[in-house]
């Protein structure tokens, strides 16, 4: 349910960062890593944030938006290391999704399904 979650949140981020301009796209890639586990990005096609901006998503109390409460993404960063896994925000790198892309990694077993529990 978390990872879910997580995945709503960042998908509900995209679409709101996006709602001003008709037309725009968001591209979820995903890829098996043997040995490395599961990483998913996801691009947007929105605004380019600041520098600024950029190095402060995901912690508590910080929002880019105007009625933001800045808990979405410190949940998600929080979710997602529940179960092991990474998020990292960052400027895109691809030119036709000049956005935000978020990366995030797991392991192939979450530590929630692993033997060891």
């Amino acid at each position: 349910l978390g990872v879910t979650l997580v995945f709503l949140n960042l998908l509900r981020n995209a679409c709101e960062a996006m709602a001003e301009d008709t037309g725009r796209q968001i591209l979820i890639e995903s890829a098996r890593r043997s040995g490395e586990g599961i990483s998913v990005k996801i691009y947007s096609q929105g605004k380019a944030l600041s520098t600024e901006h950029l190095s402060q998503l995901g912690k508590p109390m910080f929002s880019t938006k105007t009625s933001g409460l800045g808990l979405g993404l410190s949940l998600c960063k929080t979710l997602v290391k529940a179960e092991g896994g990474t998020i990292e925000f960052s400027h895109s790198n691809r030119p036709d999704y000049p956005g935000l892309l978020v990366e995030l990694t797991f392991p192939e077993t979450p530590p929630l399904l692993s033997k060891e529990s």
